[in-house]
């Protein structure tokens, strides 16, 4: 994970900056990964920052912009087995042990550089904060960050979420079309060597475990798992690819990156600072 203290001046010229870009750009949900049917979690161990010039109070309540990236390895009928990176940016609130994160955008990329996905702006926009709980504490003389396993569901209502099975068919009581867009599931917009829309339902779960690099900067790595479900496609190709995913065996792979942002700061704030905020990404 990268604790470059050269990049804290900036994290802290962008708080007084960030927050003044309008409105929310969409009301949305936690971390998402690269499409595929189920990632195995990975591990959380993450190293420590070099903090030796900074004065580390551990106080984490306020707005932050965070980065997750999360890498597996997906196999397809056309491309057999590549890597595949999906990123997501979220606007998280961290108050009283809880963070409340809104998925701002997210993406997911392939390797050798034949297909993307991603989420339209009426997905985002469909979705809804996602909460879950975190804590701090000081190790080693390091501060910690540790978030608790969170469950998010996209394009399907469960009665419990971390128990009861996925749909299989869209015509399953539980398949919303939650980006009203009269397709079962949530629309995700595919590009490169096969281009098109899939129709999706998913279930991901994630985990975050960091250090505090400074008070508005943390690093760490995410242990995380997905279920997709895939209803339809057009072209119906797409869904024949009967994608598999498995989390990649190098958990360094899978990480997440926050800055402390102006409290007020919305999505639209976040995607317009990200490339600055997150440039080694």
């Amino acid at each position: 994970m990268r604790f470059s203290m050269t990049r804290l001046p900036l994290a802290m010229l962008l708080a007084t900056t960030v927050g003044a870009c309008g409105d929310d750009a969409g009301t949305n949900d936690t971390a998402d990964t690269s499409g595929g049917d189920t990632a195995d979690t990975s591990d959380t161990n993450t190293g420590d920052a070099d903090t030796s010039d900074v004065t580390i109070t551990g106080e984490v309540e306020g707005t932050w912009a965070m980065l997750e990236v999360q890498t597996a390895l997906v196999t397809t009928e056309l491309l057999g087995t590549t890597t595949q990176t999906s990123k997501s940016y979220y606007l998280a609130s961290l108050a009283d042990g809880k963070m409340t994160v809104t998925l701002c955008d997210w993406a997911t990329d392939d390797e050798t550089g034949l297909t993307a996905t991603r989420m339209g702006n009426k997905v985002l926009a469909s979705l809804g904060p996602f909460e879950r709980s975190y804590t701090t504490s000081e190790v080693g003389g390091a501060w910690k960050l540790s978030v608790d396993n969170g469950i998010a569901l996209r394009g399907v209502e469960l009665a419990n979420p971390a128990t009861d099975a996925m749909p299989t068919v869209d015509t399953d009581a539980t398949v919303r079309d939650q980006d009203t867009d009269n397709h079962p599931g949530i629309t995700l917009v595919v590009t490169g060597t096969i281009a098109g829309e899939l129709y999706v339902a998913h279930r991901h779960q994630a985990a975050l475990a960091g250090t505090l690099a400074s008070d508005t900067h943390i690093s760490g790595l995410t242990a995380w798992t997905t279920e997709q479900v895939i209803f339809g496609s057009q072209p119906a190709l797409l869904a024949n690819q009967k994608p598999v995913a498995v989390t990649h065996p190098d958990a360094s792979k899978s990480h997440f990156e926050m800055f402390k942002v102006e409290a007020g700061a919305d999505c639209a704030a976040i995607n317009a600072a990200r490339a600055t905020l997150f440039a080694d990404e």
